[in-house]
């Protein structure tokens, strides 16, 4: 895994952690005693399949990257929403108090968020506008897969002041029962 991309993974496991003590691989040195410890190797995937959905890497193919992510508000318990596209998926082996234990995380890049007076003009047709583009990447793209919900399908919004816009068109959401 790329020096960033580890750096991270292993800000990411912090949190997810925050009560234990976590260590990660420095160069020359491996710690050794810790309760979490985070390596650097990665085992990229290509597709995942959860509750009949299908989520996919966007880095060879588009459909199922386009992905809608849910998240718990910390403050209350209401829950956000931001979409964005998975770049790829990865499964990572973690040790936790000496027991290796596998994740599968998905690397998404984030849309910036459509600032206008109207909040979301086409909310009551199911879309969403977004700037165009991704935000810049940091520990925040790396995302467990339980917070996958959705995916939806993307296209250009010229808006009224020639400006371009992602249009969001959000998907029934696939469940297997």
């Amino acid at each position: 895994m790329k020096d960033d991309y580890y750096q991270w993974l292993f800000e990411f496991y912090v949190k997810a952690y925050r009560n234990t003590s976590v260590s990660f691989c420095v160069v020359g040195r491996i710690p050794i005693g810790e309760n979490v410890f985070v390596n650097n190797r990665i085992q990229k995937v290509k597709k995942i399949s959860l509750l009949g959905q299908e989520y996919c890497s966007g880095e060879k193919k588009k459909h199922g990257s386009f992905v809608r992510v849910l998240f718990l508000e910390r403050t209350n318990d209401d829950v956000s929403e931001f979409p964005g596209q998975i770049e790829y998926l990865f499964t990572h082996t973690i040790k936790i108090g000496g027991v290796k234990r596998v994740s599968t995380s998905a690397f998404i890049k984030w849309f910036p968020a459509y600032h206008s007076s109207s909040n979301q003009p086409l909310a009551d047709q199911d879309l969403q506008l977004w700037d165009k583009g991704f935000m810049e990447e940091d520990a925040l793209c790396i995302v467990s897969v339980h917070h996958l919900h959705s995916c939806f399908a993307l296209t250009m919004h010229k808006m009224q002041s020639g400006t371009q816009k992602h249009l969001v068109i959000l998907l029934s959401r696939k469940v297997v029962t």
